[in-house]
């Protein structure tokens, strides 16, 4: 139980991290705000640290990189517009909104946005296989 919430404490941190870095270099570049401010919400933070446990288990169960790469994006596509929808139901509004973007579905995702979460998913493998070969060898010295 407690390497389940440390990946979900981990991964959520993680996920902030990146959307800060994401929306910071998004402000610098295309906004043209030299300042660079990068956000998140408090919401997000279970939400990436649930993600991130899960896409450890999809990678688990399929295996093959090759099968596993698109099928974590999808899963994050699929993540991505239910927490939205979940977020619009208990709060009445959802914290990005994609209604305006020309690949935008429904204001919950964009289809362009395909390349970012290839790279997200690959992180978050990349971690999730570092902090499992972690909690093997701290289960060792015990």
């Amino acid at each position: 139980m407690l390497e389940l919430l440390l990946k979900l404490f981990f991964n959520g941190h993680v996920g902030w991290v990146i959307e800060i870095w994401f929306t910071s270099v998004h402000n610098l570049i295309f906004e043209k705000d030299i300042r660079a401010p990068g956000r998140t919400y408090l919401w997000m933070l279970p939400i990436y640290g649930l993600g991130g446990v899960l896409l450890g288990a999809l990678r688990s169960w399929i295996g093959s990189p090759w099968l596993f790469i698109p099928a974590m994006v999808l899963f994050i596509y699929l993540a991505e517009a239910s927490a939205g929808l979940l977020l619009k139901k208990t709060t009445g509004k959802i914290p990005w909104d994609y209604g305006s973007a020309r690949f935008g579905i429904a204001g919950l995702v964009r289809l362009d946005y395909a390349p970012w979460w290839t790279l997200v998913a690959v992180c978050f493998d990349f971690l999730s296989n570092g902090l499992d070969k972690i909690f093997r060898f701290v289960g060792t010295l015990g």
